[in-house]
């Protein structure tokens, strides 16, 4: 694969290769040697990262413009890693990473939000992994956006990337407009705020808004309720249910006039066919809200004659 960068020096088009070979392989060689230093010294990857660099692409800084990069599609063929749109996602991910999993399930969301804009998304994984096991962990997570292979490392080496996952969201002229690192709670709201910054549909002033909004101040405990009971879904849908029934008892300590909590127990249950552990939760949910969804789903697979 060859990979261009759009700030080439005024050289011979030899000497300029040769000079972003140079760069690509020292990027390389720095990431595995912070990650190593990391190992070595037993400090977390996070930290690692700040020591090495102020961002995940040590190499490209927002406001500067990406390299250009033809990648090997899971399908058939090859496709940039940043499109032709007005906005643009990428994203470095692990087929052997929880955290991975939950990035991509939420992009997935921002995406189905966006809807029609104009906005180019891209999931990039290393292709050392076995091919199909990539295409399994595609087809499990049920996304629609185009899957690229980063063969040895490359693009991940170029961009200095130490990090996963993380995800760039660039503009129209393929500059860097901002990275984002995980977070378990929210990517996709700030994933979504970004891409609607690049669009001119938000601000900078609404941008900060949404990426930091003011603290709430409630009576209770229901924010955090909240936050568990949205950590509990996502559980639910990567059918970790031992997990989400775990999530949906603290929410349920938190705030026990909230339904959803009650909706989540009993779906989890359902889901493993308990419909006897169920019920109970399932009618408390739908005392607190007639029209709770997990709890609906819940008492279709429990109709009478499946307890």
């Amino acid at each position: 694969m060859r990979v261009e960068t759009g700030r080439q020096p005024a050289l011979g088009a030899n000497m300029s290769e040769s000079i972003a070979h140079q760069e690509n392989r020292l990027a390389r060689v720095r990431g595995i040697w912070l990650r190593k230093m990391g190992a070595w010294l037993g400090l977390p990857l996070v930290l690692v990262s700040v020591c090495g660099a102020a961002s995940p692409f040590t190499n490209v800084a927002v406001g500067e413009r990406l390299p250009e990069a033809d990648l090997t599609k899971l399908e058939d063929g090859t496709a940039p890693y940043i499109g032709g749109a007005k906005a643009n996602v990428f994203v470095f991910f692990r087929l052997d990473q929880e955290n991975s999993v939950l990035a991509l399930r939420q992009l997935q969301e921002a995406k189905q939000r966006l809807g029609e804009r104009s906005v180019h998304w891209a999931l990039i994984v290393a292709d050392s992994y076995p091919l199909e096991s990539i295409k399994d962990f595609v087809k499990e997570l049920g996304t629609d956006m185009t899957v690229l292979l980063d063969h040895d490392n490359e693009l991940y080496g170029r961009l200095g990337v130490i990090l996963h996952p993380v995800i760039g969201v660039a503009d129209a002229e393929h500059v860097l407009q901002a990275y984002v690192p995980f977070r378990k709670l929210n990517l996709e709201v700030r994933v979504e705020a970004h891409v609607k910054r690049v669009l001119g549909e938000i601000n900078d002033e609404q941008l900060e808004a949404i990426l930091n909004p003011p603290p709430i101040k409630l009576g209770g405990n229901g924010t955090v309720a909240k936050r568990n009971l949205r950590m509990g879904q996502m559980f639910l849908k990567m059918k970790k249910y031992d997990a989400a029934l775990q999530a949906a008892a603290k929410s349920m300590d938190l705030d026990p006039e909230l339904a959803g909590p009650y909706g989540l127990k009993a779906a989890a249950y359902a889901e493993q066919g308990d419909c006897s552990q169920a019920l109970p939760a399932l009618r408390r949910a739908l005392e607190l809200d007639a029209e709770e969804p997990l709890a609906k789903a819940a008492a279709e697979r429990c109709s009478p004659g499946t307890e």
